[in-house]
C-alpha cells in the first residue's frame, strides 16, 4: 500500500455455479480498481487471498484464479487476535483462548494466595480474556465451558495431581 497504509477487507459473493461467476469475479476487479484510483491504494497480488467454499469445482476455482490473479487459502488466519475462520467457529478455533488462560494460571501461585484473593484474582483477569473475541464472534459453549473449569481449578486450590476437599 501507498504511505505505508494497509488497507484489510473481506468481499464476499457468492457465486453460484449455475450463474455467470466469471461475470461476478470481473465485477469485483473492477470494483477494486475503481477503488484503487479513488483512494490511491494498491491491492497486494501476494496479499490477497480467496477463501472458497468445499461445493466450488477445481475447475471454477482455476478459472476464478486466472481471472483475479489471488491465491487460495485454506484460513482466512486471525484479525487482532480473533481468529478469521468463514464457517462457525468450533472450540478449536479458540484453544489459543484456554492455552492464554493456563498460562496465566501457571505463573500464579495459589497456595500463596487466599481463598478471597484467588476468587478476585481469577474473576477480574480470566473473566476478561475472552471478551474481545466474544465482542466478535460466538465461542463455543466447549470452549467456555474449559475456562469455567480452569478458573473453579484455581480457585479451589486444585492442581494437576491433587485435588482439595471441599467441604
Amino acid at each position: 500500500m501507498s504511505n505505508g497504509m494497509v488497507l484489510e477487507m473481506s468481499i464476499s459473493v457468492r457465486i453460484e455455479e449455475s450463474g455467470e461467476p466469471y461475470v461476478l469475479m470481473n465485477s469485483v476487479m473492477m470494483i477494486l480498481d475503481k477503488f484503487c484510483k479513488m483512494s490511491g491504494q494498491e491491492v497486494s497480488i501476494e496479499k490477497t487471498s480467496i477463501l472458497y467454499s468445499k461445493n466450488v469445482s477445481r475447475r471454477m476455482r482455476d478459472r476464478l484464479h486466472q481471472i483475479s490473479g489471488f491465491k487460495e487459502t485454506s484460513s482466512l488466519g486471525k484479525y487482532l487476535g480473533v481468529p478469521l475462520t468463514g464457517r462457525s467457529p468450533r472450540r478449536n478455533d479458540y484453544n489459543y483462548l484456554i492455552d492464554q488462560v493456563s498460562s496465566k494460571l501457571m505463573a500464579w501461585k495459589a497456595n500463596h494466595l487466599s481463598f478471597a484473593g484467588r476468587v478476585t484474582l481469577a474473576k477480574s483477569v480470566l473473566e476478561a480474556m475472552p471478551i474481545y473475541p466474544m465482542m466478535s464472534t460466538i465461542i463455543p459453549k466447549g470452549c467456555l465451558d474449559e475456562i469455567e473449569r480452569l478458573q473453579r481449578k484455581f480457585i479451589w486450590g486444585d492442581t494437576e495431581n491433587a485435588r482439595k476437599y471441599h467441604a
